[in-house]
């Protein structure tokens, strides 16, 4: 029979890799609440035609392309082909998302986000 001394199995709380503070709790809650939003209105926008392929895109990556969105045509210096407009379904499930994120949004932000997710998802978008 083996004996372990108390040291052991000890956990050191005290250890600099193992310190966690409240505010990076917080942090990853918030992010994996926002995560488990982004998944549930992913999975609503999967039944719209032009959002079939959502589902080859992180919720991590969209709740990227939402926090960091722009207002011009262009993003990163690439002009879009075209400009996606949300029929009123998709303009709907958009509001929720960011009355549920609690961000500010209007159709014209939706309308850019849209397209940078579009063009995440398809190639030649």
């Amino acid at each position: 029979m083996i004996y372990l001394n108390d040291d052991d199995n000890d956990y050191d709380t005290d250890d600099e890799n193992s310190k966690y503070t409240i505010l990076e709790k917080f942090n990853d809650n918030n992010y994996f609440e926002k995560i488990s939003i982004i998944n549930y209105y992913k999975n609503l926008l999967s039944y719209e035609p032009e959002f079939i392929g959502i589902k080859n895109i992180s919720s991590g990556e969209i709740l990227k392309i939402i926090e960091t969105y722009y207002r011009p045509r262009t993003i990163n210096n690439k002009q879009y082909k075209k400009m996606y407009k949300l029929n009123l379904d998709q303009n709907y499930i958009f509001n929720n998302l960011y009355i549920d994120l609690e961000i500010n949004g209007n159709i014209d932000i939706y309308n850019v986000v849209t397209n940078r997710i579009f063009n995440k998802i398809y190639v030649n978008y």
